[in-house]
């Protein structure tokens, strides 16, 4: 009998910690490369090959409800960096809910996002450069095939029906 699997993906349970600081009010996170992985070399006879790049930085956006407390702390990490040069920054989006991880020990933010204000909320795009990624993993959320009545089966000891 085949096995269903069930995929929940949970919001609360993905945390962007910076500097030991865990973000919060986020409503969207964006990660992106800054350079494919292989560039492909076209040979004039159809064989091709690919050199590596090496070059593992990314840029993260982080996109703020205005109102979130943490817009404050990017603010003085950024004046900080403006003002002394100390913004090096480690940092780990995590998915708990699931597989996903990145990280870096090599990031800054780039400069102060657009603060836009109107009768709404409005959101602050934080872009933070990451020179160098560790680990980036681009997981999914499936959960174990184990049934719950598989695993009190399990405990019980044969067929509990």
């Amino acid at each position: 009998m085949a096995q269903m699997q069930v995929t929940t993906y949970s919001p609360q349970d993905v945390k962007l910690v910076i500097g030991g600081y865990t973000i919060v009010g986020w409503d969207s996170i964006t990660i992106s490369r800054l350079q494919e992985t292989f560039k492909v070399i076209r040979g004039i006879r159809g064989k091709h090959t690919r050199v590596s790049s090496g070059d593992t930085s990314a840029t993260l956006t982080v996109s703020l409800v205005q109102t979130s407390p943490s817009n404050s702390f990017l603010t003085e990490v950024h004046r900080l960096d403006e003002e002394r040069g100390t913004g090096r920054l480690e940092l780990t989006l995590k998915d708990n809910s699931g597989t996903s991880v990145f990280n870096s020990n090599e990031a800054y933010i780039v400069s102060y996002p657009e603060a836009t204000n109107t009768a709404g909320i409005e959101m602050r795009n934080w872009n933070i450069f990451c020179q160098t990624t560790g680990s980036y993993v681009v997981g999914g959320n499936t959960k174990a095939e184990t049934t719950i009545v598989d695993a009190l089966a399990g405990v019980i000891g044969g067929n509990i029906f």
